[in-house]
């Protein structure tokens, strides 16, 4: 049940919530504007990125995916020019077999997404966009990324992978 009261701008809800699905992301973004006066930067705030210019070598910043089953390989890379990647993957916060990110819809653990890569213009867009195209699932993602404003590449529980059009990846 939410609450809203325009006159003294309040929302109130009557259950908890998470807004870890968009704190990286606003952490991001407020680090960003710290930088702003800076030409060359990348911030890793815990796996979301947002960079900006060249790296010490002089190059663009060439951006790791990780591997959804191995968390110790990559499975390709991105340029990043003034955008920011985040990430949805269930590896990194599991207990038993469950994991972090669930469906609202059936309060369980959403199952039709493997990973989720997102590029935006923030943070907290990419964060939130990712979060939202994992619980969506493979099928309904890729329809839903033809109307949205960011470019991302899905991998679904059975490792076909789809890209939007201006998600340039690099596979190794």
């Amino acid at each position: 049940q939410v609450e809203t009261d325009v006159n003294s701008q309040r929302v109130r809800i009557h259950a908890p919530i998470d807004l870890g699905g968009l704190g990286k992301g606003y952490a991001l973004d407020q680090m960003r504007t710290c930088l702003d006066d800076f030409a060359d930067f990348c911030i890793n705030a815990g796996g979301d990125i947002f960079a900006r210019g060249k790296n010490l070598a002089g190059e663009g910043w060439r951006i790791l995916l990780e591997h959804p089953l191995d968390s110790k390989k990559a499975m390709g890379h991105v340029s990043l020019e003034g955008r920011a990647l985040a990430c949805s993957n269930p590896s990194r916060r599991q207990w038993r077999d469950r994991h972090h990110l669930v469906n609202p819809k059936t309060g369980a653990p959403a199952a039709k997404m493997l990973s989720v890569f997102v590029q935006a213009p923030s943070g907290i867009e990419a964060d939130a966009w990712a979060t939202t195209l994992f619980v969506m699932g493979f099928d309904r993602a890729q329809q839903e990324l033809q109307t949205l404003p960011i470019e991302a590449l899905l991998v679904s529980p059975d490792k076909e992978v789809f890209c939007s059009e201006g998600f340039d990846v690099e596979f190794f």
